[in-house]
Order: C-alpha cells, then structure tokens, then sequence
C-alpha cells in the first residue's frame, strides 16, 4: 500500500539516493574547477599572442 511505500521511502531514498546526490554534487565542483583553469588557462595564451585580456600578470 501506499502507507508502506510512505515509510520505506526515506530510508530507501537514504541508502540509494544520497549517494547519487553527493555523487552528482561532487561532478558539479569538479567541474566548476576545471572549468576556472580552463577559464584562467585561455587568458594565459590569449595574453601571450598579445590579444587584450584583462591586464593580469601572469
């Protein structure tokens, strides 16, 4: 019945759904990084071809 399902929901949601959540949580940080360096990377080799960046020594 649905009364079943209401109260093993958490505890399935616990053990199957936390791990998805942290999992996917963890891909967004990473990515957010890496994304940063790339960002930072481009500015870099912009600079040095002698395109204007924003006037950053690097």
């Amino acid at each position: 019945t649905w009364k079943e399902w209401f109260t093993k929901a958490p505890a399935l949601f616990l053990k199957e759904g936390l791990p998805f959540v942290v999992g996917s949580l963890a891909l967004g940080v990473v990515a957010a990084v890496v994304s940063y360096f790339v960002v930072l990377w481009l500015l870099r080799v912009g600079e040095r071809r002698g395109v204007p960046g924003d006037g950053e020594p690097f």
